[in-house]
Order: structure tokens, then sequence, then C-alpha cells
């Protein structure tokens, strides 16, 4: 897969729900190495970034920008992809806490490589390297990594899977519309961007998996018991801890929570 050039991906969106209103055009999202004079980035740059939580061994298959329009009002969004040798089936698409960006998912990605599951991981607007026009959610870099997991690395089943406010975002994302196969919130506020993911849940209508600890409070902890039962999805309790945390150790390996989200993003 080649990390230079141009590729530009037009997706057709649905008509309008409403009868008479005109179809919205179509949106372009462009993979483009930078804006002139800033240099992209690199496996060599993304490890040197990440640093130890990227482990040596993660097999980094490709390192690109992906983006929404051109110029200083574009969007663009770094991906990194993790993954095994030959494409797999599963791919999911991990949306990172507050921290260093898609950094926070290294060590998940890599075990989940291990298991024979990609991921695309990505800066969310406003985040890590992320350069996006004021006002962008979340919703815009999952959607980019989604494209990026469907038309280039062959999906046949897509997981969006988010940690503290990536999982907020997750589920802002797909009671947005976001098309996904199933989702997951890792201890996911019960209130990001100002809006109560509790007030949204009637529009969730993908199978998800909620995994939350009561570490992070009672009422939080109740919150993510709430968000489960509105929107249908799987409660997992994560033990002790919050984020990343449920899911490896702290040498990286998987423990109860990350083996249950793996095998869910599957289809187990």
């Amino acid at each position: 897969m080649s990390r230079l050039g141009v590729l530009v991906t037009l997706l057709v969106l649905p008509l309008a729900a409403c009868a008479g209103e005109p179809p919205e055009e179509p949106a372009v999202f462009v993979d483009t190495t930078a804006d002139p004079g800033d240099p992209p980035p690199t496996e060599a740059s993304i490890r040197e970034r990440c640093a130890s939580q990227l482990p040596p061994d993660a097999p980094i298959r490709d390192v690109r920008v992906l983006g929404e329009g051109e110029g200083e009002s574009g969007t663009r969004v770094p991906a990194v992809v993790i993954g095994p040798e030959r494409p797999s089936e599963t791919v999911m698409v991990l949306l990172h806490q507050v921290g260093t960006g898609l950094c926070g998912w290294g060590r998940f990605a890599t075990r989940a490589a291990e298991r024979g599951v990609t991921s695309v991981l990505v800066d969310l607007c406003g985040y890590g390297d992320a350069t996006c026009p004021e006002g962008s959610a979340g919703e815009v870099s999952a959607r980019l990594g989604l494209d990026l997991a469907t038309t280039e690395l062959g999906a046949e089943r897509t997981a969006l899977v988010g940690a503290s406010m990536g999982g907020s975002e997750t589920v802002l994302a797909v009671a947005g519309g976001t098309e996904v196969d199933v989702w997951v919130d890792v201890s996911g506020p019960s209130s990001w961007a100002g809006v109560d993911l509790l007030s949204v849940a009637h529009r969730v209508e993908r199978p998800g998996l909620v995994v939350y600890a009561r570490s992070d409070g009672e009422t939080e902890y109740a919150a993510g018991r709430a968000l489960a039962r509105r929107t249908g999805a799987e409660f997992l309790d994560g033990g002790r801890g919050h984020g990343y945390e449920l899911l490896t150790d702290f040498e990286g390996a998987l423990i109860d929570g990350g083996e249950r989200v793996l095998a869910f993003a599957q289809g187990g």
C-alpha cells in the first residue's frame, strides 16, 4: 500500500429523508501527505512520537494522513495501520482517550495484530497531530478511518472502538449515523461535548458493547449500565481501572476486558 500520492474516494451519501429535499453532495475524502511545507508522518516519526506506548514489535503496515477537503480549511487526520501481514476480515478503528492521541492504542493494537486483526489508529480532531475546521467532532476522524478500512483494507466487518473520550465519541458517531457493524465504548463519560449519551441512545441501532469499572464512581458506572440497556448493548464489568487499563496490563498483555473487546469486534 503506497504512502504517497493522492487518493480520492467518492462516497455517495443516502438521499435526504424528507421528500422533495435534494440529495446531499457526495463527500470527497482525500488521502494526502500534507500541506506544502508540512512533512508527512512516517513510521520512524510515529515510533518516536509514541515512544513506549508503541511496542517495538508493533507491526505497522501503513502511516498516512487522511483528509477531507483541501487547504487551510481542510481536515488532516494522521492514521496508523497496525495488523498482520495478510488482510483481516475484521478491521477495528480505534478512537483514543485524552492524552497522547492515537499512541495510546499501541499496545492493544499490537496484541490484536497477533490474533490476526487489523487496527486503524486515528488522531481525533483537536488532539494529537490532527488539524480540523473549528467545531469538528470525533465523528470526522471515525468516518475517515472507517472509509480507509472498507475501501483499502478490505474489511468485511468493521468495529468502532473508543476509550474514555473516544468511547463517548464512538457512541455519538454511531448515533449520528456513522456506518459500522459493531461499536465498543470503554469508560466513555456519560456526557461529552455537551451531549448526554442517554439522550441519543435511541438513535444507536448497531450492536454494541459497553465496558465500565466501578472505580470511575457509582454514578458513571450506573450511567454506563443504563446506556447499555437503552441501546441493547452488552455490558461488561471491567473490574478496576479506566480506559486502556481495562484492556491491557502494564506490560501490554491482553486482560479479560481486552480479550472480550477483541472477541466482540470479531463477532464472538
